[in-house]
């Protein structure tokens, strides 16, 4: 019996004891399981674009470029009101935007953000801008000729002159280089004017060879420019609605800006009367319009105004 409890009593201590070394030894001398995993190809994630496009209206007609630049090919002009997918800027500041104008194949297109009324630019993620346009180069000469040519100065004479005619590559235009004068010779005109007459009080004198009168070019009709215009400005919202009085023999009408009392920047040119144009907040916009004819521009209209 006292054999029993002894086995029962040491079947208990010796796992206590072996429990309690195990929790007092280092963990660098307890064996640590080894984790294995796997992933299939359900577990592939696919990133997705961060890419934000917006709408725009156009406040004015203006040009989309290929690039950044007026030294980039014009697209397409954009009319007033056209309204455009905003797919890009090229930069924090924004200058300039890239838009989708229509449905493929029409190529996007690069326009200034200040020609577009919206504010949501700073959404737009920046893209690359096009490679600035090399300039091409004038095509170089490639051949080279002799040719006889002859070269009349009054009606009396005749040079006979001997000239290198060089041919150029295609596209560019020919020239002559005359070297030298080989021989002259004296022509005697074929024609001389004759006169004849009767001899009677009744009779007139009249050439047979009258020269015609050359005849005389009227003078150009005097060249004014316009008067100036006489314009107003209203706001709604973020929105600046200007319109002007019609000018006698204007063609088109410039509207310019200046943004809290700096200098004046040409805004856009209509035919109409009138243009709109959006304002920031904490902002005062002062706009002139001129008049435009083939003579010229008007002086600056009145200054209108207009703070949000």
């Amino acid at each position: 019996m006292n054999k029993n409890r002894k086995g029962l009593l040491w079947g208990f201590v010796v796992p206590a004891i072996a429990v309690l070394l195990l929790a007092l030894l280092p963990d660098k001398y307890i064996p640590q399981p080894t984790v294995t995993s796997t992933f299939g190809p359900e577990d592939t994630v696919t990133p997705t674009s961060t890419n934000t496009f917006f709408r725009a209206r156009t406040i004015i007609e203006i040009p989309c470029r290929s690039g950044t630049g007026e030294k980039y090919e014009l697209v397409t002009t954009l009319p007033q009101d056209k309204v455009v997918m905003v797919i890009g800027k090229d930069s924090e500041q924004a200058d300039w935007l890239l838009v989708r104008w229509s449905t493929p194949p029409n190529p996007d297109c690069w326009i200034e953000r200040k020609f577009v009324n919206s504010d949501d630019y700073y959404l737009a993620e920046i893209v690359p801008t096009p490679p600035e346009p090399t300039a091409t180069t004038n095509p170089t000469l490639t051949t080279t000729s002799t040719t006889a040519v002859t070269v009349v100065f009054t009606p009396q004479r005749t040079f006979f002159a001997t000239a290198q005619i060089l041919s150029p590559a295609k596209g560019s235009t020919p020239q002559t280089d005359i070297s030298s004068i080989t021989s002259t010779s004296t022509v005697t005109p074929t024609h001389t004017p004759t006169r004849t007459a009767t001899n009677t009080p009744t009779s007139t004198t009249t050439p047979t060879d009258t020269p015609s009168p050359s005849p005389t070019t009227p003078p150009p009709p005097p060249c004014s420019v316009p008067s100036a215009p006489s314009l107003n400005g209203d706001r709604n919202g973020r929105n600046v609605n200007l319109s002007w009085s019609s000018v006698l023999d204007a063609t088109s009408y410039e509207v310019s800006r200046s943004e809290n009392g700096g200098a004046f920047i040409s805004i856009g040119t209509t035919s109409g009367t009138s243009m709109k144009d959006s304002i920031p907040n904490s902002t005062t916009y002062e706009y002139v319009v001129v008049a435009i004819n083939s003579c010229g521009k008007s002086k600056d209209s009145n200054k209108v105004s207009i703070t949000r």
